[in-house]
């Protein structure tokens, strides 16, 4: 009996250990980038990953850190350039800690609980051009992970468009000053195709006047101007545009005509050195539907002549009126159209509106619309499609949670997926653009690093990009949700290319695996990276046999 007494608390000691034992480690993990890792989520086991890429494209991943029953201090993570081919070298990737945004209230309509969210992305390093003087209040690292907590890192890297196609090899080593370090070996694959220079879908993701005015700048000042660029210059590299570049409204003579000589270098350095594919005709003139209608005319015929003669007017639209929703804003519409119309009927005037309206007696934008942008809410397949067959072009937006049956809202406590996923819906009906109304909505005396609820009770909406100065650097920090959005961008690049090569149907059969239109689609990452990933290796293989 005795015997059997001693042989049943060894069991158990052997248990309580053997249960004690992974909690009393540190972890350290890799996963794809549309995973998010809460503070309270163990790191996953992989210590390799294959991610897969076209050259000029970026591609991300994430680095994840447990600690054990006592906690991580001075951590650092390195990185070096990964090794392929012919002793061929890409330059090593580009890392970020995941800072997290405390969410006391969800969002209307989401499932997802108040918490601690992974968001903003402070570099390890900031590089010296955008480094501010000083120690920043949030900073990349090194950093502590407290015991039994988690700490993911972001990591992406960019393809030269001169990269020879196979696998390359890097590693990242994680360390601190209590532990042992980890080693996580990176293959990434090289496709044998180029993403297109220019985006092959266009956006409108707002302007930044008001990142100066958040720091109470003068936001006619030079450091006003230069901190206004960075923030257009990051959005581009994310494969998105602004409404138009800073600096590009033309002064006018007395009766509208513009001076285009003040802004072409800008439009020049847009579209040729930055390789825009959208631009928001801004009029700058007022009463353009009664005293300044004349000079409304004359403003948009000039420069528009000028666009068009360099070869830039097909990235042209008007946006002059927002979300027409009764009768008078709709005789607005068919107005402002009117008069765009007769500037240069090759002047595309984009609304954000459905071809059909809420109230019939307010009659149709039918010939007054040329660039349909309706809510995804309010998205009609056949009414679109009519659209589409008469030669309209129509872009899709977002915004709030908006709409009987749930569209993929952007709302930071979603799923990650719900930003990559809209660029397959944006393809398979037939959208060629995609809007957004701001990155940078930060109330002002709201601090969007604490308080994530930027509009009502909607956070992160309009909020894309975080405040830099408070993490040290003379620029944004973005999210991982503008990063999300940028992988949906180059998605939408992948089927553009593939499309020419298949056809169009031969696309929509595999992205329809994904999603189906803006109310069906696949919840499940994995399932996205798959699909995306045979249509690489497609695309990859028919360039190499015409080679």
């Amino acid at each position: 009996m005795k015997n059997a007494f001693l042989i049943v608390l060894i069991e158990l000691l052997i248990r309580s250990v053997a249960f004690a034992l992974p909690s009393n480690q540190p972890l350290c993990g890799l996963s794809n980038a549309l995973e998010r890792f809460h503070p309270d989520q163990p790191a996953p086991s992989a210590h390799s990953i294959l991610v897969n890429g076209a050259k000029g494209e970026w591609v991300d991943w994430q680095i994840v850190l447990t600690a054990g029953n006592t906690s991580l201090d001075d951590v650092r993570v390195e990185s070096a350039p990964f090794r392929g081919p012919r002793k061929k070298v890409i330059q090593a990737p580009l890392l970020y800690r995941e800072h997290f945004i405390r969410i006391v209230r969800s969002s209307h309509r989401t499932a997802m609980k108040p918490g601690w969210y992974p968001d903003a992305l402070v570099p390890l390093q900031i590089p010296s051009r955008l480094r501010l003087p000083g120690t920043p209040q949030y900073v990349g690292e090194p950093f502590t992970v407290k015991a039994s907590k988690t700490q993911p890192l972001y990591a992406e890297i960019f393809i030269p468009r001169d990269a020879i196609p196979g696998v390359y090899h890097g590693f990242i080593e994680v360390a601190s000053q209590n532990t042992k370090s980890f080693s996580l070996k990176i293959s990434l694959r090289v496709w044998n195709f180029s993403l297109p220079i220019s985006p092959s879908c266009q956006s409108d993701f707002g302007g930044f006047n008001d990142v100066p005015l958040y720091y109470g700048m003068d936001s006619s000042s030079t450091d006003a101007y230069n901190l206004r660029l960075k923030y257009v210059r990051a959005l581009m590299t994310d494969r998105l545009m602004p409404n138009m570049p800073q600096g590009t409204v033309a002064p006018t003579a007395k009766d509208g005509t513009p001076d285009m000589s003040k802004v072409a270098p800008l439009l020049k350095d847009y579209f040729v050195n930055q390789h825009a594919n959208s631009l928001d005709l801004y009029l700058p003139i007022s009463d353009p539907l009664g005293k300044g209608r004349n000079s409304s005319i004359r403003y948009l015929k000039g420069y528009y002549a000028y666009l068009a003669d360099h070869g830039w007017g097909k990235y042209a639209y008007t946006y002059l009126i927002d979300e027409p929703n009764d009768l008078k804003a709709y005789e607005d519409v068919r107005a402002l159209s009117k008069m765009v119309h007769e500037a240069d009927p090759r002047i595309l005037f984009l609304c954000t509106e459905q071809p059909i309206p809420d109230n019939p007696a307010w009659g149709s934008l039918v010939g007054a619309v040329n660039i349909w942008c309706p809510l995804w809410a309010l998205w009609d397949n056949a009414s679109i499609q009519e659209r589409l067959d008469h030669g309209d072009k129509v872009w899709s937006y977002t915004a709030l949670t908006q709409g009987k049956t749930p569209t993929p809202f952007w709302e930071t406590d979603f799923p990650l997926l719900n930003y990559r996923i809209a660029s397959w819906q944006n393809w398979i009906t037939g959208s060629t653009g995609l809007l957004y109304w701001s990155t940078v909505y930060w109330k002002k005396g709201i601090d969007p690093w604490t308080e994530p609820a930027t509009y009502e009770n909607y956070n992160g909406e309009g909020m894309l990009f975080y405040p830099g100065m408070e993490a040290g650097v003379n620029g944004p920090i973005e999210s991982l949700r503008i990063k999300a959005i940028r992988d949906g961008m180059q998605d939408y690049d992948y089927f553009t290319i593939l499309a020419k090569l298949k056809g169009r149907k031969y696309v929509n059969n595999l992205v329809s695996q994904v999603a189906t239109d803006w109310n069906r689609w696949n919840t499940t990452p994995n399932i996205l990276l798959k699909i995306r990933n045979i249509i690489g290796a497609i695309v990859s293989k028919a360039s190499s046999l015409s080679d």
